[in-house]
């Protein structure tokens, strides 16, 4: 049996440096299935990165700024 430290079990509180993902989903007008799809991810992925419960990986915050731009130019 495990016994060692659960801090990985915890759900994760997004630091305050942090993209807000649903902020920029919400800007852009999309659902999270839609703004998952334009990522790359599931629905599933998108909830748990907007609550906070795990974060995105460097690929699609680069990604997610990307698209947060081609919305800021339309």
């Amino acid at each position: 049996m495990f016994t060692g430290p659960t801090e990985d079990l915890k759900p994760m509180n997004p630091p305050e440096h942090s993209i807000n993902i649903r902020g920029i989903r919400k800007t852009l007008g999309l659902t999270q299935e839609q703004f998952a799809s334009a990522v790359g991810v599931t629905g599933r992925t998108i909830v748990r990165w907007e609550t906070g419960k795990s974060r995105p990986h460097a690929v699609f915050i680069r990604i997610i700024q990307s698209l947060s731009l081609i919305g800021a130019t339309q």
